[in-house]
């Protein structure tokens, strides 16, 4: 974690992170033309000239040095259900012993989430009815550059 963290620094201090604004946002008449709020967001985000870097992962909020770096802060939970049933269409090297999402991957998210709602501040949770979740993160972004 410490490397990730040192990691990160680098690359924001190196201004290396690019955003893709796809090709058919068009200018007409000195007016952006964009075909929905999606567009208009990564627009904006890319005309103020901010750098963007995402860091994923199901413990990154639980190390504090690394959740202090970032600026905006998601936390993303599956339904059990749903979650035994993605993690059955991975193919694992060695595979997962039998019983092994019951007895440990489950009970540590449930730990690690557990976590960071005590110890973490400003974090948004979405789960899988969450709808439009790009969108919202899209708009939180404009809404702090």
């Amino acid at each position: 974690m410490d490397r990730m963290t040192n990691d990160i620094k680098e690359h924001t201090a190196s201004q290396l992170s690019r955003i893709h604004v796809p090709e058919d946002i068009s200018a007409c008449d000195q007016v952006v033309c964009l075909p929905n709020k999606k567009y208009e967001n990564l627009y904006k985000i890319k005309a103020s000239g901010c750098h963007i870097v995402i860091v994923e992962g199901f413990c990154i909020l639980n190390y504090k040095p690394l959740a202090d770096l970032c600026d905006l802060k998601y936390y993303l939970t599956l339904n059990y259900e749903e979650c035994f049933k993605r993690r059955m269409k991975r193919v694992y090297e060695p595979p997962d012993c039998p019983g092994y999402f019951e007895k440990c991957a489950w009970p540590e998210h449930l730990k690690q989430a557990s976590e960071v709602k005590q110890t973490v501040q400003n974090v948004k949770y979405f789960n899988e009815d969450t709808v439009n979740i790009v969108d919202k993160i899209l708009s939180d972004i404009v809404d702090i550059i």
